[in-house]
C-alpha cells in the first residue's frame, strides 16, 4: 500500500476512532503512484525493478510473519499487485481478504492520462490486473457507486463484491487560522520556498479562489484558466504580468499569507466583530491561486501565456499539509473537478473533502458521482462539465452572495462531519467487515 496516502490515512484513523486494534504491515516499494504511472510509462529497468519488488516482498513476509493474530486482512491503496502475495499468506488461516482497489489502473494510465496506448501489451497488463486483483479478493472496496458501476461492466465482475466507501478526510480546521510560518518558509538558502513577506490578500479585499492539486486531466484546470480568462475580461485586474521565472509572478510573494479571524469555519456573525462575514463588491476583483506540480502543469502555464490571464498565481511547488492548510482556511471559495474525461464523471476526489472538512464553500461539476451525494447549493455549487462559462458565474454568484457562501461552508462541514470524517468511515468499513 502506499503509506501515507490520504485514502489509506482515513481508513486507519477511522478504525482506530472505532476502537479497532490496526497492526501495519508494510514496505516502502514506490514512493507514490505518479511514481508507479511513471514506470509504467518508461517500461525501462524491468529486471532491476523485479529485483527491487522481490527484496520488498521478503522484507514483507518476514514482517507479517510477526503480527500474529487478526480477523481480517485489509490490503490497502494501491495494492493492485500486493493483493496476491497477501492472497497466498492468507490462505493456511483463511480470514477474509479485503482489497482498496481505490482506482483502476487500466483506465488511470490507458485512458485518463493517456499515457499508455490503448490495446499494447502494458494496456492489456494493467487490465489483467485490475480484472484479478478484484476476483481474489473477498471484497472490493472503490470510493463511489459510479465506479462500482464501471468495474462491474469494464471487468465484468460481481456486482456483490464492491462497496463503495467514500474517501473522506483527517483535515479538520486549526485551532488559530494564523498559518505557522516556519524557518524554512524565511529561509533564503531554499531555493524551493519562496523568500518574501507575506501577502495579506484581505487588503486589497480580493475575491480569493483556490485551485489545489497535481494538474490530472480530471481535473480540468484549463476550464479553470478559461473561466479566469472570462472574468479578467469582465473587470481587468491592475496586476503584474505573467510570471518570468518559477513558481511564482513577478512581485507577488507565494509565502502563505497570514489569517485573521477565529479558526471556527462558521464563527458567529456580529456586525462590526471579529467574525463578521468578509463582504465582496461587484467590483471586487477575483483572483484565483494555483497549487500543486503535475501531470498538465507545463501545458497550463503556456495556456496561462496565451490567454494573458494577470489574475492568477501559481505556486508551482510542494506544499506540506499545514500550509495547504493555511491556503484553504484563507480563501473565499475552493474549486473541485472540471473536466470531461470519463473517469471525472465516476469520482469524487480527496480535495472536495478536504474543502468540506474545513467548511469552505465549494464549487465543483455535476456528475453521476457526485448525484446522491452532494447537494446544489445546500452543501456545494455545481456547475456543468467542462464549461467555462458556467464556472465563472457560479464564481460571481458566491462572490455576490455572502449568505449562500455562508450556508454553503457551514452546511458543507456538518454533512462532512455526519457522514465523511475519518470516525465515520471507519463505522462503514467495520459494518462491512462484521458481513463478511
Amino acid at each position: 500500500m502506499e503509506e501515507g496516502y490520504p485514502r489509506n490515512r482515513v481508513i486507519i484513523e477511522g478504525l482506530r476512532k472505532n476502537g479497532v486494534d490496526v497492526v501495519e504491515c508494510h514496505e516502502d516499494f514506490w514512493k507514490d503512484t505518479d511514481q508507479k504511472l511513471e514506470g509504467v510509462k518508461a517500461g525501462s529497468g524491468i529486471i532491476k525493478t523485479l529485483y527491487r519488488l522481490l527484496l520488498a516482498y521478503s522484507m514483507l513476509i518476514c514482517k507479517f510473519r510477526r503480527v500474529g493474530y487478526y480477523d481480517v486482512l485489509i490490503v490497502g491503496y494501491a495494492g493492485h499487485i500486493d493483493i496476491f502475495l497477501a492472497k497466498a499468506l492468507n490462505l493456511l488461516r483463511r480470514k477474509p481478504l479485503i482489497l482498496d482497489e481505490f482506482l483502476s489502473l487500466y483506465d488511470t494510465a490507458v485512458m485518463d492520462r493517456r499515457i499508455v496506448l490503448p490495446g499494447s501489451v502494458k494496456a492489456k497488463l494493467l487490465r489483467f490486473i485490475d480484472t484479478w486483483s478484484c476476483w481474489i479478493a473477498d471484497a472490493v472496496l472503490l470510493d463511489t457507486q459510479a465506479h462500482v458501476d464501471y468495474f462491474v461492466k469494464e471487468f465484468r465482475l460481481p456486482a456483490e463484491k464492491f462497496h463503495a466507501i467514500p474517501v473522506g478526510s483527517y483535515l479538520s480546521p486549526p485551532e488559530s487560522c494564523r498559518i505557522p510560518l516556519s524557518q524554512e518558509t524565511s529561509n533564503p538558502s531554499d531555493p524551493q520556498i519562496p523568500h518574501n513577506p507575506p501577502l495579506i490578500k484581505g487588503e486589497r479585499r480580493d475575491f480569493n479562489v483556490l485551485y489545489f492539486g497535481s494538474y490530472i486531466p480530471l481535473h480540468g484546470v484549463d476550464v479553470i484558466l478559461e473561466a479566469a480568462k472570462l472574468l479578467q475580461d469582465e473587470n481587468p485586474p491592475p496586476l503584474s504580468p505573467l510570471p518570468q521565472g518559477e513558481g511564482r509572478y513577478e512581485g507577488v510573494p507565494l509565502v502563505p499569507p497570514p489569517l485573521t479571524g477565529g479558526g471556527e469555519a462558521c464563527p458567529e456573525l456580529v456586525e462590526g466583530g471579529e467574525g463578521e462575514r468578509r463582504a465582496f463588491s461587484d467590483e471586487s476583483e477575483v483572483v484565483f491561486t494555483l497549487i500543486g506540480t503535475g501531470q498538465l502543469l507545463s501545458a497550463m502555464k503556456e495556456l496561462a501565456l496565451s490567454l494573458e490571464l494577470k489574475n492568477v498565481i501559481f505556486i508551482d511547488r510542494f506544499v506540506r499539509e499545514e500550509e495547504l492548510i493555511g491556503y484553504i482556511m484563507e480563501s473565499d471559495i475552493c474549486l473541485g473537478v472540471f473536466g470531461q474525461t470519463d473517469k471525472a464523471a465516476r469520482v469524487i476526489p480527496c480535495k472536495v473533502y478536504n474543502c468540506l472538512a474545513l467548511g469552505k464553500p465549494l464549487i465543483t461539476m455535476s456528475s453521476p458521482a457526485m448525484d446522491g451525494v452532494l447537494t446544489h447549493r445546500e452543501n456545494v455549487f455545481f456547475c456543468r462539465p467542462g464549461d467555462p462559462d458556467a464556472l465563472s458565474e457560479a464564481i460571481l454568484t458566491l462572490r455576490n452572495d455572502g449568505i449562500l457562501r455562508e450556508k454553503i461552508a457551514c452546511s458543507g462541514q456538518d454533512y462532512f462531519e455526519k457522514n465523511f470524517s475519518a470516525k465515520a468511515i471507519g463505522k462503514t468499513v467495520i459494518n462491512l467487515i462484521e458481513s463478511l
